[in-house]
């Protein structure tokens, strides 16, 4: 919902100040491939979308060619509608993403004023598998997981197996480089360090047949602007993998992120 969302953010935004903004407004504008609901709420929008995730695993499920994989990838983070997905994906052209979420500004912050769950979210992430493989090949068969630094501090890792002990240290470092009067900042930082944050990366390496385990191994490295508050998260590929990419994203103390396109290097 959120992709589809960011895919048609200017037509709601003229919707908002027509003072239109209803329910059934968004889906009509979010989800033009939605057969007509009874009712349109979020019930309606999951069985639309749990209805295209069975109908698509059902025709793939026993493709060889990974297929499935990048279909399943980029349903989940493009927004983009099934035929425009599977249109680029025989083409051979990269899946696009909305504008809002590769450029620009968004705001990725909880309405709370506590990081308590975005701690939570964030911990259940950096204990998924990660790996990497392309045509049966398991690539960077000795990634080590996530790498986090911080300024001044020794290189931390985070994995399933033998690192789980430092995710409390991660998660502490981020509170302290955010500061606890900016929650949002540390609420979004910590967002922008877990799946929701790296998804895309997962539609980026499909394009060149590689797939992604159940979460994609990055490195990152946090710095903060003194002047302004800024807290920069560069995300860059673990040394052991066979390719490289790299992008950024910047948070405000306000809680809201300018990013950089996702380069990726074969």
């Amino acid at each position: 919902m959120l992709r589809r969302a960011l895919w048609h953010m200017d037509e709601l935004v003229a919707l908002h100040g027509r003072g239109q903004l209803t329910a059934k407004n968004i889906i009509k504008t979010c989800f033009p491939d939605m057969p007509k609901p009874a009712v349109y709420n979020g019930a309606a929008i999951n069985k639309f979308l749990d209805g295209i995730d069975t109908a698509v695993y059902k025709k793939y499920s026993k493709d060889t060619t990974g297929k499935l994989g990048q279909i399943a990838s980029a349903l989940a983070f493009s927004g983009l509608p099934l035929k425009d997905i599977l249109d680029a994906i025989d083409s051979g052209k990269p899946v696009p993403t909305p504008t809002y979420s590769s450029s620009g500004e968004i705001a990725l912050s909880d309405i709370t004023n506590t990081t308590q769950g975005t701690r939570s979210a964030l911990a259940g992430d950096l204990v998924r598998p990660v790996g990497y493989e392309k045509d049966g090949q398991v690539l960077g068969s000795e990634l080590k997981g996530f790498g986090f630094s911080f300024p001044g501090k020794e290189r931390i890792f985070t994995n399933a197996t033998d690192c789980k002990g430092n995710i409390k240290t991660v998660l502490d470092n981020i509170d302290n480089l955010c500061g606890k009067a900016h929650v949002r900042q540390a609420q979004t930082v910590m967002n922008a360090l877990s799946q929701s944050g790296i998804g895309d990366n997962m539609i980026s390496l499909a394009k060149y047949g590689i797939k992604a385990n159940e979460h994609t191994a990055v490195n990152f490295s946090l710095s903060r602007n003194d002047e302004t508050g800024d807290v920069t998260i560069r995300y860059s590929s673990p040394e052991e993998l066979p390719f490289s990419f790299e992008w950024t994203a910047t948070i405000n103390t306000d809680g809201n992120v300018t990013t950089t396109p996702l380069r990726f290097t074969d």
